[in-house]
């Protein structure tokens, strides 16, 4: 006796139009890559990174502090965009800069919530409209390239990526702070203004607090 087989509806593709439709299940998507990654030969070793905040900050300062008052402003920050971008994380007294206990505080944070990967998905659009192809890195600001590695991800129709490790490794992104660029190109030409690339003001922390929300760069093509 033949067996019977389930009916399953076929979706109309608008039914996702809209990436905050699924960004529940895109989040939870790498966690399961990570569940799995170990089903046939053995769970991979997470490690956490070892971070020294005081170190860390006084590598930060002694690059950036051009004024040496113990503080980075605006103007100091603009060669950071990850430490730019950290600054309503980061700024706590709300003075919109960044001090030496407040950097090292941040760091601190990473040590007391001993996480060693973190899922993330990322979302880019142009002038509103999903960027397909799109080659989108996260790169580590230069205090923390010696303890955390450099991740990316390329965006589908949706302009939505899951994040990997440049190098070999589990699905996921450490915690830190980084630099981010995007790069869509047309054969050698590329097509994305050099503020979101070579010259790129772009960064996102991935930290315990975001809380796992995805990493969304609206950009604009003039």
């Amino acid at each position: 006796m033949a067996t019977r087989l389930p009916h399953f509806r076929r979706l109309d593709r608008r039914e996702f139009a809209c990436p905050a439709d699924y960004m529940p299940l895109l989040a939870l998507m790498p966690l399961l890559a990570i569940t799995l990654a170990g089903c046939n030969r053995g769970p991979q070793r997470v490690t956490v990174p070892t971070f020294d905040p005081v170190q860390m900050t006084q590598e930060a300062f002694d690059k950036n502090d051009a004024d040496h008052n113990g503080s980075l402003d605006a103007r100091e920050l603009s060669a950071w965009p990850g430490l730019r971008a950290a600054i309503p994380m980061i700024d706590v007294n709300k003075d919109s800069k960044i001090d030496q206990d407040e950097l090292k505080a941040h760091l601190e944070s990473y040590q007391i919530g001993r996480i060693g990967l973190q899922s993330l998905t990322c979302f880019v659009t142009v002038g509103g409209k999903p960027l397909d192809g799109a080659i989108v890195e996260f790169h580590p600001e230069e205090f923390m390239q010696e303890r955390i590695k450099a991740a990316h991800a390329t965006t589908n129709s949706d302009g939505a990526g899951f994040v990997l490790p440049i190098e070999k490794g589990l699905p996921g992104i450490q915690p830190g702070i980084y630099r981010v660029t995007i790069s869509k190109k047309n054969g050698d030409r590329e097509m994305l203004p050099k503020r979101y690339n070579a010259e790129t003001e772009l960064g996102f922390v991935v930290s315990s607090a975001s809380g796992g929300a995805p990493a969304q760069f609206k950009l604009d093509p003039r």
